[in-house]
């Protein structure tokens, strides 16, 4: 009954698959009554390094609100995810002036339909606050159209249930303001829900070409 109960509780904290007899509760009992203790306990802290990694980057991410993402604390980065883009930690562009740190991401989107870049698990109370903002370089001699996506932890799936908008991007420097009363109206059939945020979205429609763009410093203002 035990191992059934343990296996998966690893398991699910590692979040991947774990070979029973690389770390079931059998064979760690097989090391301690041979006298394994320190084995054990060697094998115990490898296999729980990724959750004490993960929970670390919630501790980050909570330190820095109400900043909800910048590129300066490696650990940030597992909240971020893409979708048919390439995504790479840079220097700001020589030209841009970041509004803080020294790092910014470099974002490149393939030709394909909706190339995403989602920032997942975010600080989930927005209440309080008035604006999102976050800052854009764009190398493009010709605007690019990127929409921005917000959901909420009750979103049932439909393009009618989140927030959705347009943001031309300008050739170079672009400050992004998004009034959060306007996040909280867009549900057609509820308010959403700003004390339960769950993931912000920028994406591209159908670009016929590879597009790029930099971006830093999300967070809200009052």
């Amino acid at each position: 009954m035990a191992n059934r109960v343990f296996s998966p509780l690893v398991d699910r904290l590692l979040n991947q698959r774990v070979a029973a007899d690389r770390l079931s509760q059998y064979s760690l009992l097989a090391l301690l009554s041979q006298n394994g203790r320190y084995a054990a306990l060697g094998l115990l802290a490898v296999a729980f390094q990724p959750l004490a990694s993960t929970m670390l980057g919630y501790r980050q991410r909570d330190a820095a609100f109400p900043i909800l993402l910048d590129f300066e604390q490696p650990r940030i980065l597992q909240f971020v995810d893409t979708r048919n883009a390439d995504f790479a930690v840079t220097p700001p562009p020589e030209a841009w002036s970041a509004p803080e740190g020294n790092h910014v991401a470099r974002i490149t989107y393939a030709p394909v339909q909706y190339p995403a870049f989602i920032v997942r698990e975010l600080h989930a109370d927005w209440s309080g606050y008035e604006r999102l903002e976050f800052e854009i370089y764009c190398a493009d001699e010709n605007p690019v159209p990127l929409v921005i996506r917000i959901d909420d932890a009750a979103h049932n799936g439909y393009y009618a249930d989140r927030f959705n908008q347009r943001i031309p991007l300008q050739p170079g420097h672009n400050r992004i303001a998004i009034a959060l009363a306007d996040v909280r109206s867009a549900p057609r059939d509820r308010d959403m829900d700003l004390s339960r945020m769950r993931s912000l979205t920028l994406f591209a429609g159908e670009p016929s070409e590879a597009i790029t763009y930099w971006v830093d410093g999300f967070r809200l203002v009052k």
